[in-house]
C-alpha cells in the first residue's frame, strides 16, 4: 500500500524526515511505499487551480501540474489512481495571520482599546473564503472516489517578525485557532479526517500556542516552516492514518 503525501511547503520538513529515515519509519507501520512532494506554492490555492474532468481532477497550471506528475507519474487525480493521499494545505494560515487588516481589526478575544473587534463568526466565515478552493479540491478528489486525510499544518510561530508588529501574539493564536476549527468542520462534514499536530510540537497548551523552539526551521530568514525534527514527529501518525484506511479498504 502506497502512500502519496502532497501539498503546499510544509510536506517538505515531512518528506526529509521521511527520507532520512525511510526504512525504520516504514517497518512496521503498514505502509509499504510513501512519496511526497511540494506541488504548490500556497498563494497558488487561492484562486481557481484545479479542474474536474472525465476520469478524474487535473490541475491547471502547468507549474504545479508538472510538480504532480514528477511525484505521481502521469495521470488524473481519479478513481485509477492506487495510492492514499495525504493532503497538507488546508490548514496553512499563514497569509490569514500575516493580513495588514489585523492593524486595526482583532478578534474580539483579543481586542485592546482602539481597534475594531471582530467576532469568532466573522474570523470563521474569513476562513472559510480563504480556503475555498482547497476545500473544493479536496472534495472533488473524495467525490473521485480517492482515498484520503488532510494533514495538519504546524502552528505559527512565536518568532515571526510580524509579531507583536502587525498582529499581538494573542490575536494571532486567536485567529490561528478559529480558521483550524472552521477547516476541520468543513472536512469532517466532508467525512476527511484530518491528522491533527501532536502535543509535543506546542510550545504550551496543545492548539492555543505556538510552535515549540526544537521544532522551527533554522534556515535563514524562515519564520514559517517546522523542521525534520517536527516531520519525524508527525509522520507516525501519518502513516497509521493511511494504514487504517487501507485496511479498512482490503476489508471491504
Amino acid at each position: 500500500m502506497r502512500l502519496a503525501l502532497i501539498g503546499d511547503s510544509h510536506v517538505v520538513a515531512l518528506g526529509n524526515a521521511l527520507t532520512r529515515d525511510r526504512d525504520a519509519l516504514l517497518a512496521g507501520s503498514g505502509v509499504s511505499d510513501a512519496v511526497f512532494g511540494k506541488v504548490f506554492s500556497f498563494p497558488q490555492l487561492l484562486k481557481p487551480f484545479f479542474a474536474v474532468e472525465r476520469g478524474g481532477v487535473r490541475l491547471v497550471e502547468r507549474g504545479p501540474a508538472g510538480s504532480l506528475e514528477r511525484v505521481l507519474g502521469p495521470g488524473l487525480l481519479g478513481p485509477a489512481r492506487p495510492e492514499i493521499f495525504g493532503i497538507s494545505m488546508a490548514y496553512t494560515t499563514s497569509l490569514l495571520l500575516w493580513s495588514l487588516q489585523w492593524q486595526t481589526h482583532r478578534p474580539w478575544r483579543a481586542c485592546p482599546e482602539g481597534f475594531q473587534p471582530v467576532s469568532d463568526g466573522v474570523v470563521r466565515a474569513m476562513a472559510e473564503e480563504h480556503f475555498r478552493h482547497i476545500l473544493g479540491f479536496i472534495a472533488a478528489l473524495r467525490d473521485q472516489g480517492l482515498r484520503l486525510f488532510a494533514v495538519e499544518a504546524p502552528p505559527p510561530r512565536e518568532d515571526h517578525p510580524y509579531v507583536g508588529r502587525t498582529i499581538s501574539a494573542e490575536a494571532m493564536l486567536a485567529v490561528d485557532r478559529l480558521a483550524r476549527g472552521r477547516v476541520r468542520e468543513a472536512l469532517d462534514g466532508m467525512g476527511v479526517e484530518t491528522v491533527g499536530v501532536p502535543d509535543p510540537a506546542y510550545g504550551g497548551v496543545p492548539g492555543r500556542s505556538f510552535l515549540a523552539a526544537p521544532f522551527r526551521s533554522l534556515a535563514e530568514g524562515d519564520y514559517h516552516h517546522a523542521n525534520e525534527a517536527y516531520g519525524a514527529l508527525m509522520l507516525p501518525a501519518v502513516l497509521a492514518r493511511a494504514a487504517e484506511i487501507g485496511a479498512a479498504r482490503a476489508a471491504a
